[in-house]
């Protein structure tokens, strides 16, 4: 045959079953469709036949002759390429159906190409104008815009983009790149977060300097630390506050008068010294979350106890078919004040938080969570207290706890953990401030349990004991240990690592900052505009990465940027660079169809509804 056609011949036959995506790389165009529990179980075939089988929208059969390829990004979603630009504008917002679920397909940027760098901590004062010329002068041309917008509300974050694929030169200094920008007139830098995460893995030299200089105090401070200083009476004042980054103090509401907690309310000042009797009332089975948080926080903190809200807001949820329970509120929090404290620990932590939040000038809190019948046994099985009361030594009861976080990690099922953590979370404060390598296989378990809890119980087994889901996986002997489990889950190394990263700053917020991973207002006060939501398929409360990020990113999380140890801090910054796609209507720089102004996925009609309950009772 090659003697009776020329080569163009040839070539023309030879990439006939191709020709679609036989076009200029600048011609195509990337969509994106998030899809984690799909790309957590299937993988590109099934996920292809699933897409063509089922009957889609008249947008998405007219653009199929400009679809040249779709990829299954491993637990994150799917890719899908598109060769004309206007249909994939008309994609965006629209629904796909797949695996009996429906998708939205993410709205298209025509900056998406561009590198771009995320601007936060901006003070109020700061004009775009300055931003512009201040990388002008590098000789780059910006396009700046919010980094998140929902409606006509846009984020106080900016977004740089810049007309390059890769990192422009003119964002790296000898080499290292560009973390902080000090603008004139302000005593506070800008951090800067770059679109290539291995950048992000450079401190920026305030942080870097800070905790440099803490670490250094804390090595000359260490030996001539005593047990004797550390059990002096507490001072009778308010709860210490460290010392955040400036762009934290600007960006917590400032107090109208009610600071939190006030030295000036005798009942809010802790008078208890480590001489006298703890009197704890273990609670019963039945009990709210917070209960157990209070009487934890009471025995383990030296810090006033939190003042009573005005007012007690009911909390709904809603179901979500990709497996995510997203919490609504009938109003919304208007500010929120931050208060930290020291546990009394034997141990360094890294101190304990609470969060004041308002609607208007009421303070507020969510009505109580309650927790399943046999999920209360088992935390009151695990709790270190006797029934009803306890009169204890706070020496002895730090020695129980001591205890606790020493068997934590050799306690068999990823639950028990758990209810160990819900009946005494501030007594493993220090454990998860160290996370030593003891921990890692207990961060590997609990990144497993987040897997499999945010997926249909039924495809895993009935019920919601992640060791009989386990076994239902692994029906011939011996299930393999999670670390096995876990590679198989999610093949990719980095995808793994972050996983893990979110394991261990789910379990750092349960034990430093209790009182707020408890009360959904408070983390909505936190996460501002990224809608709340935990895994539907647990026993116990577990945000999802969505969540976990928006507080890692927040106030809360840059206040302890100076405190964390390495391990923590590494996995904080690995959430931050790591951005989950699933923020609802949060879009930055989407196209419109002409011209080019910025849009907000607006989903179609054939867009699923999912049906509120009442608030989970399993949490």
């Amino acid at each position: 045959m090659s003697k009776q056609v020329s080569a163009q011949e040839l070539r023309v036959l030879a990439l006939r079953e191709v020709q679609r995506s036989r076009v200029p790389a600048t011609d195509k165009i990337e969509l994106w469709i998030p899809a984690p529990q799909i790309a957590r179980l299937y993988g590109t075939p099934e996920v292809m036949h699933a897409i063509n089988r089922e009957t889609q929208s008249q947008t998405w059969d007219a653009a199929m002759a400009s679809l040249c390829a779709l990829d299954v990004v491993k637990n994150r979603g799917i890719r899908v390429t598109c060769t004309n630009r206007d249909l994939a504008i008309k994609l965006g917002g629209t629904v796909v159906n797949c695996m009996g679920q429906k998708l939205i397909v993410k709205p298209y940027s025509a900056y998406e190409r561009y590198y771009y760098v995320d601007l936060t901590h901006i003070p109020d004062g700061l004009d775009e104008d300055v931003i512009y010329d201040h990388f002008s002068a590098l000789g780059l041309q910006p396009i700046i815009a919010p980094t998140h917008v929902a409606g006509s509300l846009m984020s106080r974050d900016r977004t740089v983009w810049f007309p390059e694929t890769d990192v422009p030169d003119a964002l790296f200094t000898d080499g290292v790149p560009l973390r902080e920008i000090y603008f004139a007139g302000f005593d506070y830098p800008v951090y800067v977060q770059h679109k290539k995460r291995s950048l992000n893995k450079v401190l920026p030299p305030t942080i870097a300097k800070k905790r440099a200089e803490t670490e250094a105090k804390a090595a000359a401070s260490a030996p001539r630390a005593t047990r004797q200083t550390r059990e002096k009476p507490t001072p009778r004042v308010a709860a210490r506050v460290p010392t955040p980054v400036d762009s934290v103090q600007q960006a917590v509401a400032q107090s109208d008068g009610r600071n939190h907690p006030s030295s000036s309310d005798p009942s809010l000042v802790p008078t208890a010294t480590p001489d006298k009797d703890l009197i704890l009332e273990r609670p019963e089975a039945s009990a709210p979350v917070l209960d157990w948080v209070k009487v934890s926080r009471h025995a383990s903190c030296l810090t006033p106890a939190s003042p009573p809200a005005d007012a007690t807001v009911d909390v709904s949820t809603k179901q979500e078919p990709d497996g995510r329970l997203v919490f609504g509120f009938p109003v919304l929090p208007t500010r929120f004040e931050l208060a930290f404290g020291d546990h009394d620990s034997d141990e360094p932590t890294a101190g304990d938080a609470d969060c004041v939040t308002y609607v208007d000038n009421k303070t507020v809190s969510s009505s109580p969570m309650m927790l399943a019948e046999p999920v209360g046994q088992l935390v009151v099985a695990r709790s270190i207290l006797r029934p009803k009361t306890n009169a204890i030594k706070r020496s002895n009861y730090r020695r129980h706890a001591s205890k606790a976080a020493e068997e934590l990690p050799t306690l068999l099922e990823p639950d028990d953990r758990l209810a160990a953590l819900t009946a005494q979370p501030s007594a493993y404060a220090a454990l998860t401030h160290a996370c030593p390598p003891s921990m890692s296989p207990v961060i590997d378990e609990h990144a497993l349990l987040r897997v499999y809890s945010g997926t249909a119980s039924e495809s895993h087994g009935k019920g919601r004991n992640i060791l009989d889901r386990i076994r239902h996986d692994y029906p011939d002997g011996e299930p393999p240990a999670a670390t096995a489990i876990l590679e198989e889950q999610i093949s990719d190394a980095e995808y793994r690592a972050t996983a893990r990263a979110y394991a261990t700053m789910d379990l750092f917020w349960r034990t430093h900052a209790p009182a707020i991973y408890y009360d959904p207002i408070k983390v909505q006060a936190l996460c501002g505009e990224v809608p709340v939501s935990s895994f539907q398929y647990s026993n116990f409360l577990l945000w999802t990465d969505e969540t976990l990020h928006a507080l890692c990113v927040s106030p809360l999380g840059q206040a302890y940027d100076q405190y964390l140890s390495d391990p923590v801090l590494n996995a904080m910054e690995l959430v931050r660079d790591n951005q989950p796609d699933e923020y609802g209507d949060n879009v930055s720089m989407a196209s419109s169809d002409q011209d080019g102004e910025s849009t907000v996925a607006a989903p179609a009609d054939d867009m699923m509804e999912p049906t509120t309950s009442s608030q989970a009772t399993h949490l």
